[in-house]
């Protein structure tokens, strides 16, 4: 497949000798000697005529197909060759090759006559599949590597930049998180102490207004109205105060003894 690459002249396809029966190489134009003979002799000879024309062109198909094939095979054989040097003569930088008798540079330049084909120094080739200093030097050199090889330095060098920049910033870092730490045990502390005060007042207003505290002040006003009539009846009877101080008092506190139960009566109905 590679002769052309390694600088060996292209053969030219050796005639093959025929390998058909005597019977079909002979000339189309040589005719079968008549012998005097009986008519089923002659029908004989025209039957076996038949069959070699035939077999003559049966061959002749083959040889043909035989022929398309082996040209076929040259076809890709000689453009894999061509594919194969466009490759190397990409890739590789410029590089000393030969060419019948003129040393050229590798490269996509074309003759003044025409396109030619480059060939590599087959030493040089060698070197590059048996030397592995010399192949890595080869790969080095070319262009993909190269820009490959500076990317890579040129991240390396922002990762380390950002690495430098990250641990100057440490300083700074622990800083900002004793000030949070700072934050959370003063500031922190004062607002769950508030908000410690605001929850106890608003759990002793809801108590003040429930249903069941209503009830309670209700029940302490009218005990406290019945002492009071208590007293009075007592001072009446120590002839302290005189009948009518005492009706007014007396009728004062019993009005507002009976509107607080006529309440407590019906807040217990609708409860």
């Amino acid at each position: 497949m590679f002769k052309s690459f390694w600088g060996s002249q292209e053969q030219e396809a050796q005639p093959q000798s025929s390998w058909y029966p005597p019977s079909v190489v002979g000339s189309p134009n040589s005719s079968r000697t008549s012998t005097p003979g009986s008519s089923s002799t002659s029908l004989n000879d025209t039957e076996e005529e038949r069959k070699n024309k035939k077999k003559k062109k049966k061959m002749k198909n083959l040889e043909e197909q035989r022929s398309r094939r082996y040209e076929s095979r040259e076809e890709r054989r000689r453009s894999d060759e061509d594919n194969f040097f466009m490759v190397f003569l990409e890739l590789g930088r410029p590089r000393t090759l030969i060419l019948g008798r003129f040393s050229l540079s590798a490269g996509p330049e074309r003759h003044p006559g025409g396109p030619v084909r480059f060939k590599w120094y087959v030493d040089e080739l060698r070197k590059l599949l048996s030397d592995k200093d010399a192949y890595n030097e080869f790969l080095l050199s070319l262009e993909q590597v190269k820009t490959q090889n500076n990317l890579r330095d040129e991240l390396r060098k922002e990762t380390l930049q950002l690495a430098r920049e990250n641990l100057e910033k440490e300083s700074r870092m622990v800083e900002l998180r004793n000030q949070c730490r700072i934050i959370r045990t003063t500031e922190l502390a004062a607002a769950q102490e508030k908000l410690s005060e605001l929850q106890r007042r608003k759990e002793e207003t809801v108590k003040f207004y429930s249903a069941s505290s209503h009830f309670q002040r209700l029940q302490d006003s009218m005990n406290k109205i019945d002492e009071e009539s208590e007293t009075l009846h007592k001072q009446l009877l120590d002839k302290e105060i005189d009948l009518s101080t005492f009706v007014q008092k007396h009728k004062k506190l019993r009005t507002t003894y009976h509107r607080q139960a006529l309440v407590h009566l019906a807040a217990k109905t609708s409860s």
